[in-house]
This record gives C-alpha cells, sequence and structure tokens, in this order.
C-alpha cells in the first residue's frame, strides 16, 4: 500500500510541476516590439543582446526598427546583430550606413558590418575588421567609390543587388554574346 502512496505522491509532484511549466511553454512569443524595447533597454546585458538577435530574425521586424538598435544601443554585440540583420534581409539601401559602420570603434561591430556589405553588395575586397586603421580606410574607400559608382544612371548595381536572378541573366546574355551563342 505504501508503494502505491509514494507513486500516487510522485505522479501528483510531477504533474504539478508539469502544470507550473506549462504557462511558461504556453505564453505567446515577444512582439517585435517587444524584443526592440528589451534589446534598447538598460537592462541585463545577456537579455539585451537575447533580444537584438531575436529580433533581427523575427518575421514582423522592420528596417527602421533594426536601424533603431543600431543607433541607439552602446552595446557592441547588441548593435551586431541587428548589423547582421540587415545583411541577412540584403538591404541595398543601408549599404552606406553599413560601409560608415566599418569605421566602428568595435571590432565587432567593424566585422559585422564588413560581412554584411560583402554579402548585400556580393564584392570581396579584403576587408579585414582587425587590420590597421590605413589598411581599413583604404579597402572602406574603395567600397565608398563603388557605392558613387552605384548612383550613376547607367548602373545596374544596385539593380542587380536588389535582383540576383537579374545579374544571373545580364552575365549570361553577356557570355553568349561575347562568345557567339546564341
Amino acid at each position: 500500500m505504501l508503494q502505491y502512496s509514494v507513486a500516487a505522491a510522485g505522479l501528483l509532484v510531477f504533474c504539478v510541476i508539469l502544470l507550473a511549466n506549462f504557462g511558461a511553454f504556453a505564453q505567446a512569443p515577444p512582439t517585435a516590439e517587444e524584443l526592440l524595447a528589451t534589446a534598447l533597454n538598460e537592462g541585463p546585458q545577456e537579455d539585451r543582446i537575447e533580444a537584438a538577435v531575436a529580433l533581427s530574425h523575427h518575421e514582423d521586424v522592420t528596417l527602421e526598427m533594426v536601424h533603431e538598435v543600431i543607433q541607439k544601443s552602446s552595446l557592441p554585440p547588441v548593435r551586431a546583430a541587428a548589423i547582421a540583420a540587415l545583411g541577412n534581409r540584403r538591404d541595398v539601401d543601408s549599404l552606406p550606413v553599413l560601409i560608415d559602420l566599418m569605421e566602428d570603434e568595435s571590432e565587432l561591430v567593424r566585422g559585422r558590418a564588413g560581412i554584411a556589405v560583402e554579402r548585400i553588395s556580393g564584392l570581396r575586397m579584403g576587408y579585414n575588421p582587425a587590420d590597421t586603421p590605413e589598411n581599413r580606410e583604404q579597402t572602406i574607400a574603395r567600397y565608398r567609390q563603388f557605392w558613387e559608382d552605384c548612383q550613376k544612371p547607367d548602373s545596374k548595381f544596385i539593380e542587380f543587388m536588389r535582383d540576383p536572378d537579374a545579374a544571373r541573366a545580364h552575365a549570361e546574355k553577356f557570355r553568349r554574346e561575347t562568345h557567339g551563342e546564341d
């Protein structure tokens, strides 16, 4: 009889623990606005970083939210997560901001900005966030020149960055034309 009482008590404890934890599992995931507020608040650093990473992957995040985190956060890992979101979204219009961030005082921020610029532009110019300031400046100047060239009326760079399929089609057409293929 004692065996059954111990088993019943154990089952009761298990059920209480399960029900207590069920409330945590049943909660709705945070909204993009809640994640933004957490990323920018003065709470624990780990919470702010976690919120920024979650925000960068949230389906309802806007580019304005991402830019707000980059501008307002004082924590490099939080800013780096937001920068990664711009690179993952391949936001061409953010290139000038990202190129500027390649000069940030934080090596982490510089590195993420460099990766984002390479991902969006499709160009690898040898940027190294740990390089000397002089070497970084030379590479950044080349990226700035590239962006200026993109602004020229006859440039197709921005169109191709926004639509990689169009870029591939243009490259294939160029290849056929230069090799005399129909």
